[in-house]
Order: structure tokens, then sequence, then C-alpha cells
């Protein structure tokens, strides 16, 4: 057998497009591994991705054409859990999952395209929570970098036209954008200005200690003081406890 689930680590990135969560989930990666730790990174673009359900779909640019809601949230909750306890059956060593996009890049968005009731979203992200909370030692970030999603319109700068484009069809063709009438570039970041205050409701609701999750505010994207700020919480939740105590 592999390692328990109660040996696994789960740091999560979460934010909007263009806050972060890519490149600081992969700078954390590279650095825990510099320190000995055992470490498996979830990014946004793995195929197959081990987290994601949306991508099981035939159509994954429109699931609510394909299922409802409540099926949608059984099945992710159903691929992370199963992923969870794959990764302890396979390791042989106390291990740190970096996830690129817990709640923004695998289905959280998704479904709440799909537009279902705010009751019914919460209750899926909380389970969602739920599921690692009880399971592992689960530390989620935020990377509240620009706050009410002010920074969306120089990510579309910067990002290929194409990807706009792309982003922009599939999320306003959805019901939720739909409904609200949100259309162009507006709406779009419209929509994810809501999204963003949302998440950031509930990660305050989180039933964690202060100091066991983070949301770090950074209007400015100052990436130096921003990665101290992170490397100070994970390496205190990972290096500094008795979870590591055998690599130091």
């Amino acid at each position: 057998g592999g390692c328990a689930l109660h040996d696994l680590t789960l740091i999560s990135f979460d934010g909007i497009p263009g806050s972060g969560k890519s490149s600081t989930a992969l700078w954390l990666g590279e650095l825990l591994e510099k320190k000995g730790v055992s470490v498996r990174v979830v990014a946004e673009h793995e195929t197959p991705h081990p987290v994601r359900f949306l991508t099981d779909l035939k159509k994954p640019l429109r699931p609510w054409g394909e299922t409802r809601p409540h099926d949608f949230s059984e099945a992710c909750l159903g691929k992370f859990t199963r992923f969870l306890e794959g990764v302890a059956a396979g390791l042989r060593s106390p291990t740190v999952i970096i996830v690129d996009g817990l709640l923004f890049h695998t289905d959280s968005t998704s479904l709440l395209l799909m537009d279902p009731d705010k009751g019914f979203f919460d209750r899926h992200v909380a389970a969602m929570h739920h599921i690692a909370l009880q399971r592992i030692r689960c530390r989620p970030v935020l990377l509240y970098n620009q706050p009410h999603a002010g920074g969306l319109p120089r990510t579309m700068e910067q990002r290929p036209e194409a990807w706009s484009r792309l982003q922009i069809h599939w999320k306003l063709g959805s019901p939720f954008c739909k409904a609200r009438k949100l259309r162009g570039s507006r709406g779009y970041i419209q929509f994810y200005a809501h999204y963003e205050k949302r998440i950031y409701d509930l990660f305050k609701a989180l039933p964690l200690a202060a100091d066991a999750h983070l949301v770090l505010e950074n209007p400015a994207m100052d990436w130096s003081a921003s990665r101290e700020k992170i490397w100070s919480f994970c390496s205190r939740h990972v290096l500094h406890t008795q979870f590591f105590n055998n690599l130091l």
C-alpha cells in the first residue's frame, strides 16, 4: 500500500485569469523540490486532467447542454475524491499536492456558468474543500491580486486574441451570462468580478484556523513581496511541522 491520506498536504492556488496561479504553482513546486519535499503539481493544461471533470464531457465548452448542475457537481466531487485516494495509494512518502486553480481551473467555473441557485453553488465549493479538509491537510491560497477583476483588461491584452475570443464566446454563451445580459469584453469582466467576489466570500467562510489559509491581495503586482509571503505561509505548513521532520 501507499502512504495514508493524512500524509498528504494540498496547497491550492485560486484567482481570476492573470492573477498568477500557474506561475506561482510551478515556482512553489520547484522550490519545495529543492528542499527535498515530494511534490505533485497539477497544472492547468495537464492532459488528461486528474481533477477536472469538465474535460470528460463530449462538449466541454457547453456543459449546460449535456448535464444538469446536480449531476455535474456529483461527478466533480467524485473525481476529486478518487484523485486524492489514488495519489495516496501510489506514493511512498509524505507528499505535497499543488493544484493550479482548484476552483478556477477545474469545474466550479463551469458549474457557476450553468446558473444554479446561489445556495447550490456555495454548497458545491464548500463540499470540494470539505473533501480535502476531512481527508488531508488542505491549505488553500486565494490570489486576490486584482480586486473586482480590475486587471482582466491587461490580461486580455497580453494574451493572444484567439484566447480572448474563445473565452468570451464560451462564457458569455452560458445560461448565467445570458440571464444577466452580459455581452462582449465588458460582460466577460463583469462575470469574473462577480465570481471573484463570490470565491472571496467563500474563502472567508472556510472552517479553517486563521493561519491555515491565505488571501493575498497584490493590486500593485509586486511579486517579490507576494512570493515572500506565499513562501512564508507554505513552508510553515510543510517544512516547519512534524509532517516533514524526517526530511530536515
